[in-house]
């Protein structure tokens, strides 16, 4: 309106009159306002509000958390990463809550949030992760096998999309692989995690996971070398070390599992699985001595939960000592 009035320019005839050209500078400015408070100002909101439920997710501080993300979904209601925070605050706040009617009511809000993520951005392997990731946690809520095998079925499916989307993720088939260990299908888990160790051969925790396979299905030697792979990848580790030593000791081979619990004391000096396994190792060995010297170095190190059973140990030795 400013630049019209000293324009010497022709004008259009309803520019040249002041009671429509002062309408339309009023309507242009309402139409700048709402933009500017809709496009910018409420996006800044938005993410200052997901901001500080970040900050209490990392407080693991879930309540309020809920309510931050709730915020700032209202201000950006197709926001898809705002909804995958959401959904875990969800998951992880079901975790404390004991009435399983009201459980359940916030896994289907999760799972509710989990989806509307996915349908934003189909895309983005994030979102199908994260709902395989949610129905392997909702297995783990439930007691009735039926409800945990759909569960995980679910999970599955979920994983397959994510590792379409992303067939290069060897952390993707490694968690995969855990669904089908955890449906029983032993050999299909065993197949995934090669797989992803084809994928990438540093990964170290797929040694792991290989190695803890070949623990349940009693395959110590088989364990054993993936754990020596692991241990090579990263030497300071104690879990390899300790791994190694379980199945050394499942195969008999007592001293050189005495040697892997060493290890892992000089890694983790009050490690309380290795000095515990020190302690029983001794005994077996016939060293009442060093083993009772172990157990008292447990018992200080032991969980609250062990205490008794460790000092339970220590009266059994003494009673052996000569």
């Amino acid at each position: 309106a400013s630049l019209a009035w000293t324009d010497p320019r022709r004008v259009a005839a309803w520019a040249a009159r002041p009671v429509l050209s002062g309408i339309s500078a009023v309507a242009l400015l309402l139409v700048g306002a709402y933009l500017t408070v809709n496009v910018n100002i409420n996006l800044v909101r938005a993410d200052s509000y997901f901001k500080i439920g970040q900050g209490a997710d990392a407080r693991q501080d879930w309540g309020t958390a809920l309510v931050f993300y709730e915020k700032a979904l209202d201000l950006a209601p197709k926001q898809d990463y705002y909804l995958l925070f959401l959904g875990r605050a969800l998951l992880e706040s079901a975790r404390y809550v004991q009435d399983p009617v009201q459980q359940r009511a916030v896994l289907d809000r999760a799972e509710d949030v989990l989806k509307r993520a996915q349908k934003l951005n189909p895309l983005n392997t994030d979102h199908s992760a994260n709902l395989a990731r949610f129905y392997g946690a909702k297995a783990s809520f439930l007691t009735d096998p039926a409800e945990r095998r759909i569960a995980l079925l679910q999970a599955l499916e979920a994983y397959q999309t994510a590792t379409r989307l992303s067939p290069n993720s060897a952390q993707l088939w490694n968690e995969m692989a855990n669904v089908y260990a955890q449906l029983g299908e032993k050999e299909k888990a065993r197949e995934t995690f090669e797989h992803s160790l084809a994928l990438d051969p540093d990964y170290y925790e797929t040694y792991l996971r290989l190695a803890q396979l070949e623990l349940e299905a009693g395959r110590w030697e088989a364990a054993y070398e993936w754990y020596r792979q692991a241990a090579e990848r990263r030497p300071n580790d104690p879990r390899a070390y300790s791994g190694m030593a379980y199945a050394l000791a499942e195969m008999g081979r007592l001293e050189e599992a005495i040697r892997m619990n060493e290890k892992v004391l000089s890694l983790r000096p009050n490690d309380f699985s290795a000095l515990q396994n020190l302690a029983l190792l001794y005994q077996q060995l016939g060293d009442i001595e060093q083993a009772l010297a172990y157990a008292k170095r447990a018992l200080a190190a032991a969980p609250e939960s062990k205490r008794p059973a460790i000092q339970s140990l220590i009266d059994q030795l003494e009673q052996q000592l000569p």
